[in-house]
Formats: C-alpha cells, structure tokens, sequence
C-alpha cells in the first residue's frame, strides 16, 4: 500500500496558478476546439503530416493586446498545445504560411514588422548569441532559420526566446531572438500525439553535464527513482511508505531511505519531514534492514547519514513538556502548542536485520543558554557564549513546538565532527562527534575539548545575540554539507539557502561557504561573529524571483566543478556550471498518485506542489553500488499519449 503523505508532514508552499487564455484566430474568428478534430480551418486548428511521421496541429494566435514569451507559453498550455517548436524548413514554411498576415504581427513604431512567438529559448548564462538554443519539447535544435545577423544579444539585453521578423514593412519567415518579456502580437501553438505540451521530466540536456544516475524520491509517493541523463527509468524501488525525507544509494547497490511511519497511524508529532523508520532495500525491492524511532516523546525526521564504520547517525525530536520547558528558562507565554520537541542526534548499531542499538547521543537541551531569569543555571549573557544555544531564541515569534527543525545532517571523517542544518535559526551548527554521550551531554571532552558545545555556527547572528536582520546570511536552509575530498571546493560547505523571508524579496541561493578551520579541526572566531562575511560562490537566477524553493531542497557538488541543485517544493532539478550555465533540468514526474503524462499539470493543493522532492543525488557509473548493476535505460517514468 502506498500511504500518501499527511499535509501536516510538509512545510507550507502556497501557488497560486493563473492560466491565460487568448483568442485563437481563423479566417472567420471561430471558437476553438480540441486539436484533432479535423484540418477544417473553421474550428481554428490546422492539421499538418509531420516528418515524424505523426498528425501535427496548429493554432496561430492574434494578441492585439501583446503578450510575452512567458504568458504566450501558459496560453498554449490552455489551449492543449504548447509554442510551435519547427524543425525541418518544410514546417517552418507551413507555419509561416499560417501567420502570413497582419493580424499576428506587431508593427513597430519605426516601421518594422515583428511577427509572433515559437517555442524556442537559451538558458541563463549561455554563450550569446548562439549558445545552447532549445526546443521547450526537448526535440533536437538542429534546424534553424536567422535573419542575417540575428541572433545578435542586441545591447546586452537578455534576448533569449525567438520569434519570426523583423524587416521594415514585410513580413518574414526568418528568426530573431528578443527578451521574453517584451510583447508582441501573436503566437503559434503546436499539438501532437506524440510531443505533448512538456510539463515534466527532460526539459534540458546540454553538453557539459557530468555523465551518471540521478536518485530522487519523490515526498507524496513510496517508490524511489533512478533515472539516466535522458530521464530514462534505470530502476525503481517501492515501499509500503512514503520517505520520511531523505533516500541515498549505498556502496553496495541497497537503497537506504527514511520513511513516515507510525504504527498508530497517527504520529506523536505533525512536524514537517516526520519519519520514525528507517529501511535498507536490496537491489531487487527486498527490505534486508529496518530501524525504528517513534513513540510518545520521540520521533525521527528529515534525514540520516551513513558512517563508514556502518553506522547510522538519525536526527530526531524528544518530547518537552510545558514544566520542563520553564524550568530550562524558557520565557512564560511563549509555547504556543504548549509543549517543544527539541532536536537530539542518535547514533545506531544496526542489528543484523531489523532493530539496533544506540551506541552515541547528542541532545540540544544539554546545551542551552538563557538571560531571562538568573536564578537558573544556564543563565549566561547569550552574545558571550557562541557555544550554546538560546532557549528563547524564536526566529518567526510563533512560539512553535518545531523550535530547532532541523533538516540536514552531515559528517566529517577527517575531523570527527558533525554538522546539522537547523532551519529554524537560519543556521549550521558543527559539533564534535568524538565525545562519548557523556562528554557529548557537557561541555569538555573529545578533540575539540568542548564536549558537546557548538564549535562553529554561520548564518544568523542574531540567534547568539551578536546581530540582526541586516547581519544574516541563511533564511531557513536545508542541506548544510562539506564538500567532499577530491571534489572542487573540498572542505568547504554547500548550502541550499531557501530565502524564505530574505530582504529585498523571497528568492533561493546555493551557497558555497568557506568555513574558518586549521587542519585540526578548530575554528577561528574574530570579533563576536564567526566568519565569512558572505558565500564563496553563489548560484540563482538572472533574475532571483525564477528560482525559489520556499521549503526542504539541497545541493550536491559533482567531480566536474558542475552543482546539482533540487528545487524541492516544485520537484525540478538542474546542473549547473560554476558559471551559473544551466546544462540540465528534469521536472519529477511523480506525484501522490504515481506517474504523471506528460503534458498534465503537476497537481497542488494550497500548501504544497505534489510532486516535491527533498533532495537528489548524482552518482557516476564507477560507484560501487553501481558496478555490475543491470543499468539498461527503459522508458522514460512518466506516460505519453
């Protein structure tokens, strides 16, 4: 049974859809149909024999109004097509035909005719002016048909969609590139049986990429995915659960992945990332291991990491009641659920098939400071102790039970050390992982000599007392790590920095941080904040408002230089260059009813796309758990009409 996720298990990400829709023109301005109908040009649809040997129909679009590139491509949607993508000079002529008049075309001020929309774009931060054009269907962008001189960037505009024109007083069948922004007067839709209007998997697969296996599954769904470049399905492993968040492939080809589970049926929590099982499927979808961690005071959630001894390391909340809560010095009036469930890490033995022990711990309510009441122990000044965690620190005023959530965890072999994501400080936090649970649960102890206690912290000033808005760098993260040795920037950390609440607008970044640590492991502290001022390396988009995930997402450095990036709350993941060039982008296909056709609009609701995906891996054909693997490409994951 595949068990769809409650939507009290993930964090909130409202969209709002607005189709638009235009009129379609024929001769006698009829109203539209579905394509296939027929070629009679009264119900608008003109229908072609394509050279790939299918039917193909057309709509030519008069917006008298202007439209841009952008609304063009959601009106074609709409209509049941997509923006005419042309590749042989047979079908560009057929088209041209179709708008042949001046209905269609925009006559500029000076003269000159610019004539409608075709699906055609080039991804941010390619080559100008010839670099990596596409089709929005993915078809090869072989055929071509420029106006001399064109494309041409023209003043450094950002001219990255194509449409037919422009000549002084004629309409033209020959190309221009123009900013997607800029309105003109009609568009062409396209609609076949076999090239549906694309909404999910391949959209982009660029020279450049680094070559290998992408692992995603899928937040509404139980099966976990593998596919190849081309967005092929390699494998596939199901489960009775959907994940509970994070899935990674192990060095011996099993799948090992968290899963939302409560024997209950209702957890003790409604956290967002709630677990409480973790699993080990063999290649074949057998379960050979399971772990779980739930009851009335604890629940596992988000993520885990696997050690190289075989160890397991498991974020978790513990259960705080109101009493305790106080007495730790929390501020009066401040539990709005009553209750917190603060993080704690366990580090587990696996058994030798189900089950394990606990062998390490590491709790945050070990570690906390406060400035509210003096007669309590942990009453300090809190910009005076980096190395400790406020408990009044309340980043959004809710007063939430979720006080850390945090969402990543990460280890260092060389150090020993830990490094933990915690959202709701727009921070990360590294710990030492050294201690034994006693020296863990104090503040001596281990290599660092600290026991427990933070060793470095980054992203939010104001959660130690030492800043304020102005001063933070994260906003509500996901997926701190260090960047593996012998990849481009090792030891630095990665971030996927979701921007939800950033200054200036809501908008993602992935950030490369290059964190202030000698080669024992020890972090150097200036002033009463710990460096850098700001990321090493940045990823977002030209203009930052297309690229945002305002919750779960991650990142992932490949031996290339390239970045794997998964925009989480809409299911869609690229790779890019340390240039910021897009070379690859799959749209998951997969919601919470399974595989979607292609062409069908990714489902919502009011809080969350269903097609989300925590995080994504790439892994080449030389990993381990890949070797000797039946690694035969099928078709792609999702149906085609």
């Amino acid at each position: 049974m595949n068990r769809t996720r409650p939507l009290q298990y993930i964090c909130f990400n409202i969209l709002f859809i607005i189709p638009i829709i235009l009129f379609a023109c024929s001769d006698e301005n009829s109203t539209i149909t579905d394509p296939g109908e027929g070629d009679d040009p009264a119900n608008g649809w003109i229908s072609w024999d394509h050279p790939d040997g299918t039917t193909h129909h057309y709509l030519p679009v008069s917006a008298p109004a202007g439209i841009s590139w952008d609304a063009a491509l959601d009106s074609a949607n709409v209509l049941g097509g997509y923006l005419a993508t042309i590749t042989s000079e047979t079908e560009n002529e057929f088209i041209f035909d179709l708008i042949d008049s001046s209905e269609y075309w925009l006559m500029r001020p000076n003269g000159v005719l610019a004539g409608p929309w075709i699906g055609a774009y080039q991804p941010e931060g390619s080559v100008e002016p010839l670099g990596s054009w596409f089709w929005i269907t993915g078809e090869e962008f072989s055929f071509t048909n420029w106006t001399a001189d064109q494309p041409d960037e023209r003043n450094n505009s950002n001219q990255d969609r194509i449409h037919y024109g422009e000549s002084q007083g004629t309409m033209i069948p020959t190309w221009n590139d123009l900013g997607r922004v800029q309105a003109l007067s009609g568009f062409v839709v396209e609609a076949s049986s076999l090239t549906a209007p694309r909404t999910i998997g391949l959209f982009i697969n660029g020279e450049g990429t680094y070559p290998g296996y992408t692992l995603f599954a899928p937040l509404q769904y139980g099966a976990t995915y593998l596919i190849d470049m081309e967005g092929n399905l390699v494998h596939s492993w199901p489960s009775e659960y959907v994940p509970g968040n994070s899935a990674y492939l192990l060095e011996n080809g099993h799948l090992l992945r968290t899963a939302a589970f409560d024997p209950s049926g209702v957890p003790p929590f409604m956290g967002g990332g709630a677990g409480g099982r973790v699993e080990e499927i063999d290649w074949n979808g057998s379960i050979v291991w399971y772990f779980e961690y739930v009851s009335d005071t604890h629940l596992s959630h988000h993520d885990i990491e696997f050690l190289p001894d075989g160890n397991l390391l498991m974020l978790a909340w513990e259960y705080k009641n109101a009493i305790e809560a106080y007495a730790a010095g929390r501020r009066l009036g401040t539990l709005s659920e009553g209750t917190l469930w603060p993080d704690h890490i366990i580090e587990i033995h696996p058994g030798e098939s189900s089950g394990g022990s606990i062998v390490w711990e590491w709790h945050v309510w070990d570690h906390l400071i406060q400035e509210e009441y003096p007669e309590k122990s942990n009453y300090g000044v809190v910009a005076e102790h980096l190395e400790l965690i406020d408990i009044n620190y309340d980043q959004d005023g809710f007063g939430r039970a979720d006080w850390n959530h945090t969402n990543g965890i990460d280890y260092n072999e060389t150090f020993d050390q830990i490094i933990v994501s915690v959202r709701q400080f727009s921070e990360f936090w590294i710990i030492d992982h050294s201690t034994t649970t006693e020296e863990a649960a104090g503040h001596s102890g281990g290599n660092s000599g600290k026991g427990g206690d933070l060793l470095y912290r980054w992203g939010n000033p104001a959660a130690y007392g030492a800043g304020d808005r102005n001063d933070q760098r994260l906003f509500v993260q996901h997926d701190a790590q260090w960047i593996a040795e012998g990849l481009p920037g090792e030891g630095n950390v990665l971030v996927f920095n979701n921007g939800d609440g950033r200054p200036g607008g809501d908008y993602s970044s992935v950030d490369e941080i290059i964190v202030p640590v000698d080669a024992m492991g020890q972090y150097t502290l200036t002033g009463q904040t710990y460096g850098p001022s700001g990321p090493h390396w940045s990823y977002m988009a030209g203009n930052p408002a297309d690229f945002y995930s305002s919750f779960i997402s991650g990142a992932q450095r490949l031996p290339n230089g390239n970045t794997l990036i998964c925009q989480g709350a809409h299911g869609t993941f690229y790779e890019v260059t340390a240039s910021s060039v897009m070379l690859w982008k799959y749209v998951n296909p997969v919601a919470d009813s399974g595989p979607l056709q292609q062409g069908d609009l990714i489902p919502s609701t009011a809080i969350a796309n269903l097609n989300a995906v925590f995080r994504t891996y790439r892994y080449d054909s030389n990993f381990p758990g890949l070797r000797g693997r039946d690694l035969t490409p099928g078709a792609p994951i999702e149906s085609y009409r």
